[in-house]
């Protein structure tokens, strides 16, 4: 690619960015577990932390089943603390959770696809 001008960009650094950004309700909790949990400080976080925001009953039955979907592929492990469970990321999928925050709607993750289905 040669001579390509960038018209648009949207930064989805922060919460309130992805909450704005043009994803599907599950791709945006989604994108919000992985970077609180991945690429934010800490080795692990609440489920009231991971789940705080999110508002309805729906959204938090999606997010419910996005943790799941991510214990089950052993992208997050699920621990007991004293107030409630603690999801720590398992860090051998540091990059393949980068490369699909890197690509969002371009992404042919497997894990990314699955989200639509949801």
């Amino acid at each position: 690619m040669d001579n390509v001008d960038v018209e648009a960009f949207e930064s989805i650094s922060t919460v309130a960015n992805i909450r704005r950004a043009d994803l599907s309700d599950a791709q945006r909790i989604f994108v919000t577990i992985i970077k609180k949990t991945f690429f934010q400080p800490g080795s692990g976080r609440k489920e009231e932390a991971l789940l705080r925001g999110l508002g309805t009953s729906d959204m938090k039955r999606t997010a419910n089943r996005i943790l799941k979907l991510l214990i089950n592929e052993d992208i997050l492990a699920q621990t007991p603390g004293v107030e409630g469970w603690i999801y720590a990321p398992q860090r051998r999928h540091s990059k393949r959770m980068a490369a699909i925050l890197d690509r969002l709607t371009l992404s042919d993750d497997s894990l990314w696809m699955g989200l639509g289905k949801l």
